[in-house]
This record gives structure tokens, sequence and C-alpha cells, in this order.
């Protein structure tokens, strides 16, 4: 997937450790308790192996989709730079990689305002749907760029 010759260069960011991705997920995960305090939250998911195409669906409801707004979240340099060596087509990096959306979180929209105001620098990037397909239960619209 990634060349050979580029398995020592280093990342855009220049700082890409275990040691970072792992504070990162600690973080994420206190967040999305404090919102569990404060919000009615359905379900949630940890986006891991298997990207948001694949870990989001078993947390929707059989007749719901999720469609995300790449335009709502950064994507951390990490995941560009993979997704720029190896090539990565547009379902291809959403079902590898979490492309920066570390957990979802499922609330009425009554509580999301809470949710948020709970777990700071949360946002919200994604709405339900009911015009769900058994073949396309997440849908991510990528950013526009411009012409």
């Amino acid at each position: 997937m990634i060349a050979e010759a580029e398995y020592g260069a280093p990342f855009a960011d220049g700082d890409v450790t275990a040691t970072r991705c792992s504070r990162r997920t600690r973080r994420i995960s206190n967040r999305c308790g404090r919102s569990g305090r404060v919000a009615d939250v359905k379900t949630m998911a940890h986006i891991t192996g298997g990207g948001l195409l694949e870990n989001v669906p078993r947390t929707l409801p059989d007749h719901a989709a999720a469609v995300f707004e790449q335009t709502r979240w950064d994507v951390p340099a990490v995941m560009s730079e993979i997704v720029r060596r190896a090539g990565l087509a547009h379902d291809e990096r959403y079902r590898t990689l979490n492309m920066g959306v570390g957990y979802t979180l499922i609330v009425p929209i009554a509580d999301v305002d809470a949710a948020l105001s709970a777990a700071p620098g949360a946002r919200s990037s994604a709405s339900c749907s009911r015009d769900a397909t058994k073949s396309r239960r997440v849908v991510v619209r990528p950013a526009r760029t411009a012409l």
C-alpha cells in the first residue's frame, strides 16, 4: 500500500507517535462519559478498524442512515498523509481509517447542545436520515475544494 522507500519518511505534522494517539483516545473517552451524564446517549461507537462505514451502522436502528459532512471536522495530518501515500479512494479511506472521528454518539436532537457542551472540542458532524438502504447505511459527503 505504501512504498517501502517511504516507511521511514516523517508525516506532515512531524510528530506522530503511539503515545500521542493513545492520549487523544483517552481524552475523547472522558469527554464522551461527561456527555452521557447530561444527555440521553442512545448508543456510541469507538471508530477503529472498519472506519465510519463499518462501525457506525451497528449503532443505528435498521431504518436509519448516518450522513457525515466532512467539512464539520478537521482530518488529522497523519490521516491525510496515509491517504495520499496509499492512494486511497473516498470510500476506502472511510472504511479503513477513522479520518479524525474517534467516537460517535447518537443522541436525540433535543440533547445535542447539552452533549456538545459537556465535551469541549466535540462537534456535531453528522445527522440521521430515514432513507437507509442495506448497502448505504453511512454516507460521508466529502469536503468541497475550490476550483
